[in-house]
């Protein structure tokens, strides 16, 4: 979780941003979002864009281009997570 921890009486820490790391070949791809859940699953097979961030040491997901596919092909992201994902531009750096 990136932000400060917030009590329930605040929304609690679902919607906390919180940092989510994909581990493709050993390279980590991060990106922010408002949701606790996972995007990925272990077996699922993804693809996105990503771009360095401006010091050239992270690699930011464009959480818009964010697909997984189960192992019969089918895409898994919903609308419902999808949704978080819209905003990621400006908040993509570490």
């Amino acid at each position: 979780m990136k932000d400060k921890s917030r009590p329930p009486s605040r929304g609690g820490n679902k919607r906390a941003w919180h940092q989510h790391v994909i581990t493709i070949a050993g390279e980590k791809y991060s990106f922010l979002a408002p949701w606790s859940g996972k995007f990925v699953y272990s077996g699922e097979t993804v693809s996105f864009d990503w771009d360095w961030d401006q010091t050239g040491k992270y690699r930011n997901i464009d959480g818009r281009t964010l697909v997984a596919w189960n192992s019969s092909g089918e895409p898994q992201m919903n609308i419902s997570i999808h949704r978080w994902l819209l905003p990621l531009c400006s908040r993509c750096s570490h």
